[in-house]
């Protein structure tokens, strides 16, 4: 897990960084789970890490089996998967942490469609929220 550390550095508070125990714990959990495929656990553990630890950039999972069925004398074979959540404003170019980039055009508030498609095509899919600020409608509340 890579992750900004800043915060956990200037200060001593394990909410202001990543919780290896939870880490472990998901883990633990989620291989204990029976499954077909390693690429399903892997899928399983990123997407609950993710969901459960703030401030990750990047995620690789690995996970090995030994003596897999193969048909042949293997001692080992696995799979691997690597998210990462560090993008760049396709607008300004600075760097922004995007879990998922659907959001974007949510979190920032509302984007009227044809604004947002406009964006997309000259800019691409993700944009910060700085950038997206002028674009956000603001309704007048009924009186």
């Amino acid at each position: 897990v890579d992750a900004s550390i800043e915060k956990a550095a200037s200060g001593d508070e394990l909410a202001a960084t990543v919780n290896y125990e939870t880490i472990y714990r998901v883990c633990k959990l989620e291989m204990d789970k029976p499954s077909k495929l390693l690429e399903h656990v892997a899928r399983r553990i990123i997407d609950r890490i993710v969901y459960l630890c703030t401030g990750i950039e990047k995620i690789k999972v690995r996970i090995s089996k030994q003596n897999p069925p193969m048909g042949a004398q293997i001692d080992r074979a696995f799979i691997e998967l690597e998210d990462q959540y560090i993008h760049q404003c396709g607008k300004c170019n600075r760097r922004i942490l995007v879990v998922d980039p659907k959001t974007i055009w949510t979190d920032s508030g509302h984007v009227l469609p044809e604004t947002q498609q406009t964006l997309q095509r000259k800019f691409g899919p993700i944009i910060c929220s700085n950038c997206l600020a002028p674009h956000v409608v603001h309704s007048d509340p009924i009186t």
